[in-house]
């Protein structure tokens, strides 16, 4: 208890543990702390997602392949014209990478793997699985591959 202030919550309580178990460096505990993560509230965050995708990639290379309604009438509107089909087609290509990754999230989850890193197998933290449900690595691996890249 606190001084001077009310006890915990439960759900407080249950925050203190969860950040006590994965910033201590026991391995254990953080252990522990992966039967703690709800399966199907990310299942569900997969799923949205992977339909989202799966509605957006048809509109986005619509969109590329789209050519302009009226004729162009100078350089310039070429131009725009070109860098908008360029968008589209990389927005459509990100669109289709991702639904790579959260078909793999997926397949992961059914495996009993999902929430681990899989460069080098540590918990990812929860808040980044929030975030990004679909992310194959933990925080420290990612920034590894940004360097890469």
């Amino acid at each position: 208890m606190r001084p001077g202030q009310p006890p915990l919550t439960e759900t407080e309580t249950i925050l203190v543990t969860l950040f006590t178990l994965s910033s201590d460096g026991n391995d254990s505990a953080r252990e522990e702390s992966i039967g703690l993560m709800d399966a199907e509230h990310f299942r569900k965050l997969l799923v949205e997602k992977e339909q989202e995708l799966l509605d957006e990639i048809p509109r986005l290379a619509g969109q590329a392949r789209e050519a302009r309604g009226a004729e162009v009438e100078d350089r310039a509107d070429e131009a725009t014209d070109s860098e908008a089909k360029f968008t589209a087609f990389e927005e459509t290509s990100l669109a289709n990478e991702t639904l790579v990754q959260v078909r793999a999230a997926l397949q992961r989850l059914d495996r009993g793997e999902y929430g681990r890193c899989v460069q080098c197998g540590r918990q990812i933290g929860l808040a980044r699985l929030e975030a990004v449900p679909w992310t194959p690595y933990c925080l420290e691996d990612q920034q590894k591959h940004k360097g890469v890249g």
